[in-house]
């Protein structure tokens, strides 16, 4: 008889070289055998997460690991989990397991580190910064941890010194990642301390550092341009009419699109279709890649992706819906299927094709903002470097991105004329709150609700994925509305690519 240890390996074995489904089957079967033990519950956990389960991969990854600490001594694995539940979004599971490590070992750097960085991400400013104030003690050579305490004490409300550590960091030697890293925050803390003269200087010395990261090296910057002048060349706005008088492929609720350039409001946005009680927020879940990336394996074709969508079948389209349904369920859990899914992820504008095509009936929102608002706080964050954010490390690459991203909007909306497709003015929802939502939620269907003028009640203390984690857990103001009028003169090289953006949108030049 195979026992439940036996699945357990054979489902370790099959994690380790890749074959998830397997994996995933084998740790299922152990775990219905023998449900209490963690190294099951731990690799399960692992596994799921990898294959884009998060919703119960965390839960039970977080459940092996308590067990996994209550049963053994040995911190490290407990450690090494907890951090795959903050890097996999879900800091407020990898606390508890940190600080109890620490309960256990008060000088456990790793610890430390792991509580300051998701204390940091909840918004509990206190127990960050006396976290990774230990830390540094533990470790003071770690340019590192050095970097990440001044980070913290600029997001909570030291940015004079985290400029004295960082100007002390970058007079000497650092390796170039943690160069990069502390130059931007660098920049951020001139600008929170109103030095607006030393931002400029600070993201250009982070973008020659940038340049140095192998990662930066490996990735294709044009590749995005390239995909959407593809589009362009297929455009039709004949195609598009079919596709909307074609409708949807079956009669499942049909989610809401948030989009835009990055920083320019859409998480602000999110967070108040996300105080309604009957939405469910995917909060920059890669929902629409995920679904790309299944457009492409089930139908590839070396001609346009829009023409391999035009082709699409009802059975087929039908099919892709319900991936996307599973996905969502997998990243957000059963809400996805019981509530509104409001699907809000800035460059998801990039696939604006594949929404049309497979979500006909879905309203698209746009974010827009003053493009020199959005471009500068866009270069003030430390960011991930992807083939679209790679973009972003200077400033010339942040307005010709913005033109590239925001052009391809405006092409495709007024080709789609009829659809559900409508723009948010970030300064109008600043100051004119209730009137710019309820216009938003007109074409979406989403009734008004009380709670959504209080949206950043429940923003606080909560994971958000976006950088403005922390302003949208405040009440609104506008005092990021023209913050670029501090930098008018660095700006003045950049307005070939702006121009059009400003024209299009009522800007003023100056």
């Amino acid at each position: 008889m195979t026992t439940a240890a036996d699945l357990r390996q054979r489902g370790d074995a099959a994690f380790r070289a890749g074959r998830l489904g397997e994996a995933i089957a084998l740790l299922r079967q152990a775990s219905a055998r023998d449900p209490a033990d963690p190294r099951t519950q731990a690799v399960l956990g692992q596994a799921l997460i990898r294959g884009g389960l998060l919703h119960e991969g965390c839960a039970i990854l977080a459940t092996g690991a308590a067990a996994l600490l209550a049963a053994s001594a040995d911190f490290a694995p407990v450690l090494a989990l907890a951090a795959l539940l903050q890097q996999s979004g879900d800091p407020a599971r990898a606390l508890p397991l940190a600080e109890a490590v620490l309960a256990r070992r008060p000088d456990d750097g790793q610890a430390l580190a792991l509580v300051a960085t998701t204390c940091a991400q909840l918004g509990h400013g206190a127990r960050a910064r006396e976290a990774v104030a230990r830390a540094c003690r533990l470790s003071p050579a770690d340019p590192a941890l050095s970097v990440l305490a001044a980070s913290i004490a600029s997001d909570f409300g030291n940015p004079a010194l985290a400029r004295e550590s960082l100007a002390a960091l970058l007079a000497g030697p650092l390796p170039p990642r943690e160069a990069y890293r502390a130059s931007k925050e660098l920049a951020r803390a001139a600008d929170r301390l109103g030095d607006w003269p030393a931002v400029f200087p600070a993201l250009e010395q982070s973008a020659r550092f940038a340049a140095h990261l192998p990662e930066a090296a490996a990735l294709d910057p044009g590749r995005i341009a390239r995909i959407l002048a593809a589009d362009s060349a297929a455009l039709d706005p004949a195609m598009l009419r079919r596709w909307r008088d074609d409708g949807p492929a079956d009669a499942a609720t049909t989610p809401v699109f948030i989009t835009g350039f990055l920083r320019s409001g859409t998480t602000l946005l999110q967070e108040v279709f996300g105080a309604h009680p009957g939405t469910c927020v995917a909060d920059e879940a890669p929902l629409i890649a995920l679904l790309a990336a299944e457009f492409e394996r089930r139908f590839p074709g070396a001609d346009s992706r829009v023409a391999r969508l035009d082709r699409l079948a009802p059975a087929d389209r039908a099919a892709l819906r319900a991936y996307y349904r599973a996905a969502a369920a997998a990243r957000l859990g059963p809400e996805a299927a019981t509530r509104r899914v409001v699907d809000k992820f800035a460059l998801n504008v990039i696939d604006l094709p594949l929404i049309l095509r497979l979500f006909p009936e879905s309203a698209v929102l746009f974010m827009v903002r003053d493009p020199r608002d959005a471009c500068l706080s866009a270069l003030l964050q430390v960011m991930v470097l992807t083939p679209a954010t790679l973009n972003l490390v200077e400033p010339a690459g942040a307005a010709a991105f913005h033109a590239l991203i925001c052009g391809h909007w405006r092409q495709w909306r007024d080709a789609a004329a009829g659809a559900p497709l409508a723009e948010v003015r970030y300064e109008s929802l600043v100051s004119d709150f209730e009137p710019t939502v309820r216009a938003a939620l007109a074409v979406t269907g989403i009734d008004w609700h009380p709670a959504m003028p209080a949206f950043h009640k429940g923003a606080s203390g909560r994971y958000i994925a976006s950088p403005s984690r922390l302003q949208v857990a405040q009440p609104l103001g506008n005092s990021a509305v023209g913050r670029w009028r501090h930098h008018a003169a660095d700006f003045a090289p950049l307005m070939p690519h702006l121009a059009p953006s400003l024209e299009a949108w009522d800007y003023p030049e100056a």
